[in-house]
């Protein structure tokens, strides 16, 4: 009605009579109180299908032990393909030395398996930023939070899941 996002904060729910009320005031810039509802059934129409939007696929299922993600870069290049690096370590472990750079690609043909291409890291690495450049190779840096050193990386662009083809 207004034209303007909603954040929909002190939210109210209530059922009543098969349909649900939701009553919450905007804590965006409308600051509007709004009522939304719904009949309850059928529950496969609650949430539509996104005609612009592919479902999501899991890139990385690593290990037995739980990992955590702390960030991701990810670049096109000139072949079209989608070049996606990150930074990930175990859950419970607080050696940071466990800490790794995985690589995914992904092509026509879909995801490929993601690879180690940078491990038994000094410190966490931050600020990823991966790109393709024009003479067929991708660039990668980050910032060493343990000491604030700026790292720089490239490899080919067709070898780039290889860690030994990743420059030092």
């Amino acid at each position: 009605l207004t034209f303007d996002a909603i954040l929909l904060g002190c939210r109210f729910d209530l059922i009543q009579d098969d349909y649900l009320y939701v009553v919450g005031c905007d804590q965006g810039r409308g600051g509007d109180v709004w009522l939304l509802s719904r009949p309850l059934e059928p529950v496969e129409g609650w949430f539509s299908p996104s005609s612009s939007w592919s479902e999501p696929d899991i890139l990385s299922i690593k290990s037995e032990s739980p990992q955590r993600i702390s960030y991701l870069s990810s670049s096109a290049d000139g072949n079209g393909d989608i070049n996606v690096l990150w930074a990930q370590s175990p859950v419970s472990d607080a050696n940071i030395s466990s800490t790794t750079i995985e690589f995914v690609r992904w092509n026509d043909k879909g995801w490929a398996n993601p690879e180690t291409i940078f491990f038994s890291l000094s410190g966490v690495p931050v600020d990823l930023l991966v790109t393709a450049d024009s003479k067929e190779r991708l660039l990668f840096s980050w910032v060493d939070d343990s000491n604030g050193d700026l790292l720089y990386s490239w490899a080919n662009l067709e070898k780039a899941n290889l860690a030994s083809e990743w420059e030092d």
